[in-house]
């Protein structure tokens, strides 16, 4: 079966956008996941009083790639992330190609 992006199926609504639930889902995960990395800092540094071991530097690195991940996210959304994809002119799906290449 070929699948043309210039014809436009019956019944799909244009103007529909998925951005701002995307961004949302994206932020919400990663404030939860720096919540818990912050509380497992205080835990280890104050309660337990132990150095950072290896474990805890891979879940900085995590952090960090959670927060690119947030980044590209709404980066995306900029560009047509979230939307029809026959909505979108070709420097918009350039755009978001490159932005999804990036995680």
């Amino acid at each position: 079966m070929s699948f043309n992006f210039t014809d436009v199926p019956p019944g799909i609504d244009l103007s529909e956008s998925r951005t701002a639930s995307n961004n949302a889902i994206g932020i919400v995960l990663f404030v939860l996941s720096f919540v818990f990395v912050g509380l497992r800092l205080y835990v280890r540094l104050h309660m337990k009083r132990e150095p950072l071991g290896v474990d805890d530097y891979l879940m900085f690195s995590g952090l960090a790639l959670n927060a690119g991940n947030l980044a590209c996210c709404i980066a995306g959304g900029f560009f047509g992330l979230g939307k029809h994809i026959w909505s979108l002119d070709p420097y918009q799906m350039r755009q978001i190609t490159i932005v999804s290449q990036l995680h």
